[in-house]
This record gives structure tokens, C-alpha cells and sequence, in this order.
């Protein structure tokens, strides 16, 4: 008997949504196992249940979908790139798609009254572009993805800081792996500003997006350091 294959979107849907469905399950015992807020700069943020789904769904399951899509396509950029400027995408990518924004979405019902102006914008404007780099410019999703990714593991890094602020250097190891991964989305970056495929119009929002963001999240890196004195060194 032949097998059913499923349309590589649906089976992308499909992991996006179990494990999306297991982290709603695990909320009350991450909740008891991480009770109360954040502590040290980012104390106005999340309470640290929420860094813990964070560097779960930011520092793990996104990087590895990055790699799945990459073997998905042959481990071969070109091909990524020729398949997504087809519209051709593998079900890591779908699964990703799906993931990147319901996390981002999520943050509304649960945190709607404590989350600062600055957060909100930083959300709507990059669920904006997660949605113009799917709809609007498809051939650039392989370096988009990949800024993600390193975007996404220097969340998780603040996460992992904002659980541990005491522990010694932490903070500091946060700081330098920041402008190690912040190199690598400006790297990608770049290689999407000189893509001949991509519209003038793409590559200056591309552009002017990623410098922001990029610029903001090492400058609150740098505030972080600041407040590492208030907290006793625990080796």
C-alpha cells in the first residue's frame, strides 16, 4: 500500500502546532519550577517562566529548524535560495513561519498590560517584516531566516541573563555573544541589500529594519552591564 504524503506546509503546521500545544501544556509546571519576575535590568519584562519558554522556543527549536530546512534543501544555499525564489519551501521553513509569529503573538493575551511601549513596537514591527519577508520577498527567506536565527539566540542569551543575574559573568558573556551574533545579522543583511533579485524598495526596509533593531538591542545590552554591580557574584 502506498503511503500519504502529506503537502510539506501542512507537516509544517503541524509541528508548529504541537509544540506550540506542548509548551501550553508545560506552562504550569515551568510556573512552578520558575516562580516569580525576572530580576536585574530586564525585571520589567517577563516573569521568568516566560525566559524559560523563551530559550526553548528561541535558543533550540528555532536554530533547529534553520538546520532541518538547510538539509531539506540539499545543504546546498544556492538551492535554498533557487527553491524559496520559487515559492517552494520546506516544512522546517513552515513550521518556522508559523512558530516565529505565534510566539510573538502570544505576548498579547498574556502580557498586554505589563508590556513596555518599546516591546510592543519591537513586536509589531517584526511581525510586520515576518510577513513581508514570506509574502513580499520569498527569494530572500534563506539569509532572512538565518538574521532571524541569530537574532533569536541573542533573546535566549538575555533570557538565560535575566534568570541568572547574579551568577558571575553572565551578564558579560550575554554582552560579547550579543555583538558576535549581532555581526551575523548584519552579515545577513548585507547579503540580502545586494541581492540583484530583490526590489530597491526590500533591500532599504531590510536595511533601515535590521540596523534598528540591531542598535537597540546592543545599546540595552550595554545598559544591562551597568546594574551587574547590584547583584553579589556567585561563582
Amino acid at each position: 500500500a502506498s503511503m500519504v504524503k502529506l503537502p510539506v506546509s501542512l507537516v509544517g503546521g503541524l509541528v508548529a502546532v504541537c509544540w506550540l500545544a506542548a509548551i501550553w501544556f508545560a506552562i504550569d509546571a515551568i510556573k512552578l519550577v520558575f516562580p516569580g519576575p525576572c530580576e536585574g535590568y530586564f525585571s520589567d519584562t517577563f516573569p521568568r517562566w516566560r525566559c524559560v519558554v523563551g530559550v526553548a522556543t528561541q535558543g533550540v527549536l528555532v536554530p533547529s529548524l534553520y538546520v532541518l530546512s538547510w538539509c531539506q534543501h540539499g545543504r546546498s544555499r544556492q538551492v535554498w535560495l533557487k527553491d524559496c525564489t520559487a515559492r517552494t519551501h520546506s516544512s522546517a521553513e513552515y513550521a518556522f513561519f508559523v512558530v516565529f509569529a505565534s510566539f510573538l503573538l502570544s505576548d498579547y493575551p498574556l502580557f498586554w498590560e505589563e508590556m513596555a511601549p518599546l516591546l510592543n513596537a519591537h513586536h509589531v514591527i517584526t511581525l510586520v517584516s515576518h510577513c513581508l519577508s514570506i509574502v513580499a520577498f520569498p527569494q530572500a527567506v534563506p539569509h532572512y531566516f538565518a538574521g532571524v536565527v541569530a537574532l533569536e539566540m541573542g533573546s535566549a542569551a538575555c533570557n538565560v541573563a535575566s534568570l541568572y543575574p547574579w551568577v558571575r559573568g553572565i551578564t558579560e558573556s550575554y554582552f560579547l555573544l550579543l555583538v558576535l551574533l549581532h555581526g551575523m545579522v548584519l552579515s545577513s543583511m548585507l547579503k540580502v541589500a545586494t541581492m540583484e533579485c530583490m526590489p530597491m524598495s526590500g533591500r532599504v526596509y531590510g536595511v533601515f529594519v535590521t540596523i534598528g533593531l540591531v542598535v537597540g538591542r546592543q545599546y540595552e545590552a550595554i545598559k544591562s552591564l551597568q546594574i551587574q554591580s547590584c547583584f553579589a557574584p556567585v561563582a
